[in-house]
Protein backbone atom coordinates (compact mmCIF):
# COMPACT_ATOMS: atom_id res chain seq x y z
CA UNK A 1 0.00 0.00 0.00
CA UNK A 2 1.90 3.07 -1.22
CA UNK A 3 0.74 6.64 -1.29
CA UNK A 4 2.63 9.82 -2.05
CA UNK A 5 2.33 12.62 0.46
CA UNK A 6 2.88 16.13 -0.86
CA UNK A 7 2.81 17.94 2.47
CA UNK A 8 3.82 16.86 5.93
CA UNK A 9 0.37 17.77 7.26
CA UNK A 10 -1.27 15.26 4.95
CA UNK A 11 0.43 12.46 6.91
CA UNK A 12 -1.69 13.29 9.97
CA UNK A 13 -5.09 11.80 10.55
CA UNK A 14 -7.46 14.48 11.77
CA UNK A 15 -11.09 14.40 12.72
CA UNK A 16 -13.22 17.32 11.51
CA UNK A 17 -15.58 17.29 14.48
CA UNK A 18 -14.05 16.84 17.94
CA UNK A 19 -15.30 14.04 20.14
CA UNK A 20 -16.70 15.51 23.31
CA UNK A 21 -17.64 13.74 26.51
CA UNK A 22 -18.66 15.64 29.64
CA UNK A 23 -16.18 15.26 32.47
CA UNK A 24 -19.01 14.47 34.90
CA UNK A 25 -19.86 11.32 32.92
CA UNK A 26 -16.27 10.09 33.21
CA UNK A 27 -16.12 10.98 36.92
CA UNK A 28 -19.39 9.13 37.58
CA UNK A 29 -18.03 6.05 35.78
CA UNK A 30 -14.82 6.17 37.84
CA UNK A 31 -16.80 6.55 41.09
CA UNK A 32 -18.98 3.59 40.15
CA UNK A 33 -15.96 1.38 39.43
CA UNK A 34 -14.16 2.43 42.62
CA UNK A 35 -17.25 1.62 44.72
CA UNK A 36 -17.29 -1.87 43.20
CA UNK A 37 -13.63 -2.33 44.24
CA UNK A 38 -11.90 -1.67 40.90
CA UNK A 39 -9.11 0.92 41.04
CA UNK A 40 -9.31 3.10 37.93
CA UNK A 41 -8.27 6.63 36.97
CA UNK A 42 -8.89 9.13 34.17
CA UNK A 43 -5.92 7.96 32.12
CA UNK A 44 -7.15 4.36 32.15
CA UNK A 45 -10.53 5.52 30.81
CA UNK A 46 -8.84 7.54 28.02
CA UNK A 47 -6.59 4.62 27.04
CA UNK A 48 -9.56 2.23 27.02
CA UNK A 49 -11.53 4.63 24.81
CA UNK A 50 -8.62 4.92 22.38
CA UNK A 51 -8.20 1.13 22.31
CA UNK A 52 -11.91 0.69 21.54
CA UNK A 53 -11.63 3.30 18.76
CA UNK A 54 -8.67 1.44 17.22
CA UNK A 55 -10.60 -1.84 17.39
CA UNK A 56 -13.56 -0.19 15.65
CA UNK A 57 -11.46 1.60 13.02
CA UNK A 58 -8.11 -0.21 12.46
CA UNK A 59 -6.78 2.57 10.16
CA UNK A 60 -6.21 4.69 13.29
CA UNK A 61 -3.31 2.35 14.06
CA UNK A 62 -1.41 3.11 10.82
CA UNK A 63 1.66 5.33 10.57
CA UNK A 64 3.58 7.01 7.76
CA UNK A 65 7.34 6.75 7.27
CA UNK A 66 9.27 7.76 4.15
CA UNK A 67 6.03 8.37 2.24
CA UNK A 68 4.85 4.81 2.88
CA UNK A 69 1.91 3.74 5.03
CA UNK A 70 2.47 0.94 7.54
CA UNK A 71 0.11 -0.91 9.85
CA UNK A 72 1.25 -1.46 13.41
CA UNK A 73 1.18 -5.06 14.63
CA UNK A 74 0.64 -4.10 18.25
CA UNK A 75 -1.04 -1.53 20.48
CA UNK A 76 1.28 0.72 22.48
CA UNK A 77 0.70 3.87 24.53
CA UNK A 78 3.49 6.23 25.62
CA UNK A 79 3.48 9.22 27.94
CA UNK A 80 5.80 12.13 28.52
CA UNK A 81 5.65 13.89 31.88
CA UNK A 82 7.22 17.30 32.45
CA UNK A 83 8.88 17.63 35.83
CA UNK A 84 9.14 21.43 35.56
CA UNK A 85 7.04 23.95 33.71
CA UNK A 86 9.51 25.99 31.68
CA UNK A 87 6.94 28.68 30.90
CA UNK A 88 6.70 29.92 34.48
Amino acid sequence: MRRSIRRRSSACRRRATPIWCPEEVIKAYIREKRRSGIRINHMAVIIAAYYKAVQTNPKLNYFVMNSRIYKRNHFCVSFVILKKLADR
